[in-house]
């Protein structure tokens, strides 16, 4: 079913020329298989989280729900526009206030060979405190390699005042997809965000991740790790904005790009007339294998309030050969030499994560990606 053609802008994605991709107005096959495995705990289901599968389930909210349409607006660009119209499934998470939780909720969406539109809202009520673990990936039959994927996914997120998330994501599309990834969340007064991206996608990837500080006191981290590898177009924005006083980001932004891969990374921070004592700093490093490939990092502040701090900065550069020379002379072949320092970059994600099974679930994605890897010559 082809649904009528936005007049809408596509995305702004410096360095990401998206309409090659070929993303727009696509078919969608409203029964296109679209699979949800999530693990909620029993400590959660008991405090009254709600998890829907939206597959099953016609348009709907789930009662008290601020996230579904109010963070990514339907109007932001023709690919989150043509996704909230067509979308094939997806998930809502309701996470009531003052809900503490021990351990975290998983949930993975996994993609069958048809392109496809993907919906997530997240809605964590004020107080609560809860870790959520993510994973899109897909499609995962090896017996249909040769078809091409096309699709879009939207996610937004609503955390309340005083509320404590730490999110990690884990992007894993295969070499078939060409995808475009909108994921916005808005802080409330006092409300804190941890958020951990892996971008292990491994052919053509747009992925926007924009942070509104809204209220006063709130604070984000956003880090990304990333790994571009033969022809792969991987491209990672990075966006927070401050409205509220006293609003704390930090953006982290770490990747490895090899043979002929392009891995592009922009980071924007945005400090609005008001946002008084707002302190925004963002870091972007991109470290080359191969001459062959294009890596960018490319960071922008913009300022309309004059009492904060900002600050930014970005690399791309060459390993470090007495790295490699030094790991080599400790009886390591160059593949293995240069797979160790790919893995300190990446698992940089990890650091101060302190559970056995999200370090686990990281660790195993992360090696995944790895182990197609081929030593530069």
């Amino acid at each position: 079913m082809k649904e009528q053609k936005s007049r809408a802008p596509l995305p702004r994605f410096d360095k990401v020329n998206l309409k090659a991709w070929q993303l727009e107005d696509l078919d969608l096959n409203k029964t296109a298989q679209h699979f949800l495995k999530a693990v909620v705990p029993d400590e959660a289901t008991k405090a009254g989280v709600t998890l829907i599968d939206l597959a099953n389930q016609e348009k709907n909210t789930v009662p008290g729900f601020k996230a579904f349409g109010q963070v990514a607006k339907a109007n932001q660009d023709r690919l989150t526009e043509e996704n909230q119209a067509s979308y094939q499934g997806g998930y809502q998470l309701l996470v009531p206030a003052g809900v503490q939780l021990t351990k975290p909720i998983f949930v993975q969406q996994i993609l069958g060979h048809e392109n496809f539109a993907s919906r997530a809202a997240i809605h964590i009520g004020a107080g609560a405190k809860v870790t959520i673990l993510e994973k899109i990936e897909g499609p995962t039959d090896e017996t249909n390699l040769q078809k091409k994927v096309w699709g879009s996914l939207v996610e937004e997120l609503v955390i309340e005042r005083e509320a404590d998330v730490r999110l990690i994501t884990i992007d894993e599309l295969n070499k078939q997809t060409t995808a475009y990834l909108n994921r916005q969340i808005l802080l409330e007064e006092g409300a804190n965000l941890d958020w951990r991206l892996a971008g292990l996608s491994a052919h053509q990837v747009a992925s926007s991740q924009g942070v509104l500080l809204k209220g006063h006191g709130s604070q984000a981290k956003v880090q990304v790790v990333a790994l571009a590898r033969e022809k792969e177009q991987l491209g990672f924005q990075s966006q927070v904005n401050h409205v509220g006083r006293h609003t704390v980001a930090r953006i982290d932004q770490r990747g490895v790009n090899m043979e002929a891969g392009q891995l592009i990374f922009n980071g924007i921070g945005r400090i609005n007339l008001g946002a008084k004592e707002a302190d925004a700093d963002q870091k972007s490093s991109i470290m080359m294998l191969s001459e062959k490939g294009r890596g960018e990092a490319n960071p922008l502040l913009l300022i309309d309030e004059p009492d904060v701090t900002a600050g930014h900065a970005a690399s791309v550069g060459q390993i470090d050969q007495e790295q490699l020379a030094y790991l080599m002379s400790r009886g390591l072949r160059k593949e293995q030499a240069e797979q160790l320092v790919i893995r300190g970059v990446l698992n940089h994600i990890q650091t101060g994560i302190g559970q056995d099974e999200l370090l686990a679930f990281l660790e195993n994605s992360i090696e995944r990606k790895i182990t197609y890897y081929e030593p530069t010559r």
